[in-house]
């Protein structure tokens, strides 16, 4: 069976408007991570699992503040029942209720009632944002992150803070409700304060009302918090063959009710990719080699605990897949399908299979769902991205090639990512993309001149693209990123020797090879001799698993801004990275060196020793 097979058999096979339908099932339930209502969802995709005969096990890890995987500590269980936020002063209004705007309360907010004066604070995470006000008692009212927020406004004895977006988060709808969450550790809860969270309309008003004389609101929650179980769903389709290695695809479930596109949308379609692959292995139509594994995960937190506890499966992975917002209808936003490419550290074939197969997919008919866009799809690579589940995989001490599939929201943790913003089609394409590579590796023993000519593609853009970057770097290093590059996609290349020996497949690639040196050596063409790799200090990461939340808030202001403004790339991505490629062997210049070849930017050398002197402080490099 060719690859062109096989995209026909599953563009007949998989369904926009299942996949749309399991959206549908999951978006109704307010599932937060560690909620009554994540465990509701679970088991919404586990009977639509089990309709489709595929062999299903639910993990329970502790939700309860304190204990931990890899250094991420586990959101408290919190149950919430309803809400409300009130105007009381200048006159009764009710502002928000919980019921109409799941996002209203903030997630993991104590229950209670409090009424009291509002105190606006403009961003609330600086002490002199409170400078000659008396918040005791009161409300504060702020647009900071608000885990800032909660800490400093609790300290000065406020009983709840009222969170508004500002700036990039406001532009997208004056009346859009964001998803916050506090994610307390058990010795933070006692100290909590109440939350909401409004729109910058309803903030505007409340500002307004304060410039002409007090106001008071009253707030009340129903909501308890304390231990309960954290899901996280397994399921398989068995492969052929035990002991080959296996694809792992992802898609985290948690979020509030009715959020749609993020991310009901990539566990609906991570439903219907696993429904179609046991129906087409079970009738014999395909001959699936590898076993197929999916996780729906509270985002992060599942993850790292299911991680530390199967070590011995991550390790037969070939590659995974994250499936993050992946429905988003063209015509009601429009933002093309993000690819984010693997860490060129782990030099994987998988970022030479997307591009062929997205373009047959965009230009394939049979990819158009009932009710979706008739539209071409709109794709893009981008460098390796952070913020989800993948990077629990791609860093130590797994390595595995992982990448994420999905769209840039403007939508996403608000309310108004909704079910009528996400597509069939647009589901139906994202689930011909994975169910593809999860079938692809098998196809190497009678595809292997397209595969090797997709190689080839792929490489030389690479090394062109670093040439590129090797023009606007430092004269010392330009030369060496081209050679950098080369060294890389050699090693992309004996993978890819490796993953056919494993097909049974004889791939000598001594024509690969010269292709190789070749595009090499018209790079490099106007360069002089690379310069000596740098001496220096060769920092090491001493602890594993993804930067957790508590590096950032251990910093100051100034710390977190420089980070922010100085590795800005991928939802953290290029400081995550950063912290991986410290394995005791590089010096400040070959790190410099592997994060313009991922992300095409420089980082100059004073930045990139204070980032690592921020690291050593968090404990999590050494010298």
């Amino acid at each position: 069976m060719t690859i062109d097979d096989v995209l026909g058999l599953l563009g007949r096979e998989l369904s926009g408007v299942r996949a749309h339908d399991a959206v549908a099932r999951v978006a109704q339930h307010h599932r937060i991570q560690g909620s009554p209502g994540l465990l509701d969802a679970m088991h919404e995709v586990q009977s639509l699992l089990a309709a489709g005969d595929v062999e299903t096990v639910l993990h329970r890890y502790p939700a309860d503040g304190t204990s931990s995987a890899f250094g991420w500590a586990s959101p408290p269980y919190w149950d919430v029942r309803g809400g409300t936020l009130d105007l009381v002063e200048p006159e009764a209004k009710c502002l928000a209720r919980f019921d109409e705007v799941a996002q209203t309360i903030i997630a993991h907010s104590p229950g209670g009632t409090v009424e009291g004066a509002l105190f606006h604070v403009g961003d609330g995470s600086r002490e002199q944002d409170y400078d000659g006000l008396e918040v005791s008692s009161g409300l504060v009212l702020a647009h900071g992150t608000v885990r800032d927020v909660a800490r400093l406004a609790s300290s000065h004895g406020a009983k709840a803070v009222i969170i508004y977006p500002q700036g990039p988060r406001a532009a997208a709808s004056y009346d859009l409700v964001q998803y916050l969450s506090f994610f307390p550790e058990q010795a933070e809860i006692d100290g909590l304060p109440m939350g909401f969270s409004v729109s910058r309309r309803i903030a505007d008003e409340l500002i307004a009302a304060l410039e002409r004389g007090a106001v008071r609101l009253a707030c009340h929650v129903e909501a308890t918090l304390g231990t309960g179980p954290l899901p996280v769903l397994e399921a398989w389709i068995p492969g052929t063959e035990p002991g080959a290695r296996e694809v792992l695809l992802t898609a985290h479930l948690c979020h509030p009710r009715q959020s749609a596109n993020d991310n009901a949308s990539g566990s609906g379609a991570l439903v219907e990719v696993a429904r179609a692959l046991r129906r087409l292995t079970k009738e014999g139509a395909v001959d699936l080699r590898r076993t197929v594994r999916f996780l729906w995960v509270p985002e992060f937190f599942g993850t790292l605990f299911w991680a530390d506890e199967h070590r011995e499966v991550i390790e037969r992975v070939l590659f995974s897949l994250n499936l993050d917002m992946v429905g988003q209808s063209p015509e009601r936003i429009g933002t093309p399908l993000e690819i984010s490419s693997v860490p060129s550290s782990l030099a994987s074939v998988l970022d030479t299979w997307f591009e062929p197969l997205l373009e047959r997919i965009a230009a394939d008919r049979r990819t158009v769902a009932p009710h979706g866009t008739r539209r071409r799809m709109h794709w893009v690579l981008t460098p390796p991205c952070g913020g989800s589940d993948h990077v629990v995989f791609t860093c130590r001490p797994f390595f595995v090639p992982a990448a994420m599939v999905g769209h840039q929201d403007p939508y996403w943790h608000t309310d108004r990512d909704t079910l009528e913003l996400v597509d069939p089609t647009e589901l139906k394409r994202v689930a011909v993309l994975a169910a593809t590579l999860c079938l692809l590796p098998d196809r190497l023993s009678t595809e292997l001149p397209r595969l090797e000519g997709w190689l080839l593609r792929y490489s030389t853009r690479r090394m062109t693209v670093a040439g590129e970057t090797a023009r606007s770097g430092p004269d010392r290093l330009s030369t060496r990123l081209v050679d950098l590059a080369l060294q890389t996609e050699r090693r992309r290349a004996d993978r890819f020797a490796a993953l056919a020996d494993e097909e049974g497949v004889a791939w000598d690639g001594t024509g690969h090879r010269a292709a190789l040196d070749a595009v090499h050596a018209a790079v490099r063409s106007d360069r002089g001799d690379a310069s000596p790799g740098g001496g220096g200090d060769t920092p090491r990461a001493v602890r594993d698993g993804p930067l957790p939340r508590a590096f950032a808030e251990g910093l100051s202001r100034d710390e977190r801004c420089f980070l922010d403004d100085t590795f800005t790339s991928g939802h953290r991505m290029m400081l995550e990275q950063l912290v991986d490629l410290c394995d005791g062997k590089r010096a400040v210049d070959d790190l410099a060196l592997h994060l313009a070849l991922d992300f095409g930017t420089w980082i100059d050398p004073d930045d990139m020793l204070r980032a690592l002197e921020l690291l050593a402080r968090g404990g999590y490099v050494a010298s």
